[in-house]
């Protein structure tokens, strides 16, 4: 048995053991607060975070060699130095490439909740990922037991100790005036996990825009994390279908280290430091 069936046999063994204040089993859906309950999550336990590093290191081997390639539609992906045996072959590397070829083709509902958000009805359809030497990764007809393992791993990624960063990254969102008034110098707070921030600020500045358009009631806001503010989280450039978006997925308890509206550009920059 491998070390990281080893490790989640006896992650899954502590949620069934554990108890919160509902009498319901920690690690399933929350019935008060509709989310994950993150205390029977465990995320500080060692065989957690041994599995997270590993897969973080996984991540660092697999595209290492890793080159530009143009899609048919014209936009670019990577081609990992692997064949797809190799990838079969290695159960972390086939780990990571089902994450992230599911979360980086817009499933990110389904890959963050698969218990509520997986819809059968697309089943079936193929979803392709980044290239490797002899073809294209693909979760063909892809099923909720693939949904949840990709939740797994992106869980690990985002929660795994971050290599230094080479640059800062940026998440654009929407938030209520009266989140963005909570959200002051020195506050702290739990982003969660698999949040995707990105190194190209103009990315998130579409997405804040965009998502502050959709609904006027809420104003566009930058989450900017320091190169070296990040102590959590994976670099998933190379792994996903957007080369474009450079990606880092990141989560976990968070704190304000500034905050700043420009009046002109009508948006909020929001300086974070991980805890």
């Amino acid at each position: 048995m491998g070390p990281h069936i080893v490790d989640r046999l006896n992650h899954l063994q502590l949620l069934l053991e554990r108890k919160c204040t509902t009498g319901k089993r920690c690690g399933q859906t929350c019935i008060a607060k509709e989310k994950e309950c993150r205390l029977g999550a465990d995320y500080e336990s060692p065989g957690f975070k041994r599995r997270a590093l590993r897969l973080r290191r996984a991540v660092d081997a697999m595209t290492r060699g890793a080159d530009l390639v143009l899609k048919d539609d014209g936009t670019d992906t990577y081609r990992l130095p692997l064949t797809l045996d190799e990838v079969r072959d290695n159960p972390d590397y086939d780990d990571i490439l089902n994450a992230a070829t599911l979360w980086s083709n817009g499933n990110v509902n389904s890959v963050r909740d698969p218990e509520k958000n997986f819809d059968p009805s697309i089943a079936g359809e193929p979803v392709e990922g980044v290239f490797l030497a002899d073809g294209r990764y693909e979760v063909g007809s892809p099923t909720l037991e693939d949904y949840q393992r990709a939740r797994d791993t992106i869980e690990m990624l985002s929660l795994a100790p971050a290599k230094p960063l080479k640059s800062d990254v940026t998440r654009g969102v929407a938030l209520s005036p009266e989140a963005v008034d909570k959200l002051e110098p020195g506050a702290e707070f739990d982003m969660g996990i698999a949040n995707s921030f990105t190194g190209f600020f103009q990315v998130s500045e579409d997405f804040a825009y965009a998502a502050s358009d959709e609904d006027p009631t809420k104003e566009a806001v930058i989450f900017e994390l320091g190169s070296g503010g990040a102590l959590r989280g994976t670099d998933i450039t190379m792994l996903s279908a957007w080369a474009g978006e450079d990606e880092f997925l990141t989560g976990g308890r968070t704190r304000v280290a500034s905050r700043e509206y420009n009046e002109f550009e009508e948006v909020w920059t929001i300086t974070l430091e991980q805890v």
